[in-house]
């Protein structure tokens, strides 16, 4: 879990923005304490006692199961106060998509056409080469 917003899908498959709502998120989680300290006070302690696990982990390049379990613990609690995602629009990243092709497309004429005259004009300077050479 990182600081800057990542990209990710939601339950449904949405893609969505996981951003910064921290502060709205912890007074949804003082609310729930309120409702329900035990099992608030249970998955906040169980996140603490899985970080020297995470710590101790983090040169196995992914391989150990605190994280994973700690995020997951995470996420459950951030689910319950409301969420931090943000639904994305799809629709401008297809449009983007669909220039930066037709710009490849264009650049791939563009330098088929470049190295058709470059051919020609090399071809033409061979010719002057040999004109000069049999002068």
């Amino acid at each position: 879990m990182g600081y800057l917003p990542t990209p990710r899908r939601n339950r449904e498959g949405m893609p969505v923005l996981s951003g910064d709502r921290a502060a709205e998120i912890l007074i949804a989680l003082a609310e729930l304490a309120v409702e329900d300290p035990d099992d608030i006070l249970l998955a906040l302690t169980a996140i603490d006692e899985l970080r020297e696990g995470v710590e101790s982990e983090r040169d196995l390049d992914g391989a150990g199961h605190a994280a994973p379990r700690r995020d997951a613990i995470v996420e459950a609690l951030i689910d319950r106060c409301g969420g931090e995602e943000t639904p994305l629009d799809t629709r401008p990243v297809i449009h983007a998509l669909r220039q930066a092709r037709a710009i490849a497309h264009e650049a791939r004429r563009i330098a088929e056409f470049a190295e058709a005259h470059a051919t020609v004009i090399q071809s033409g300077m061979q010719v002057v080469d040999r004109l000069g050479t049999a002068a």
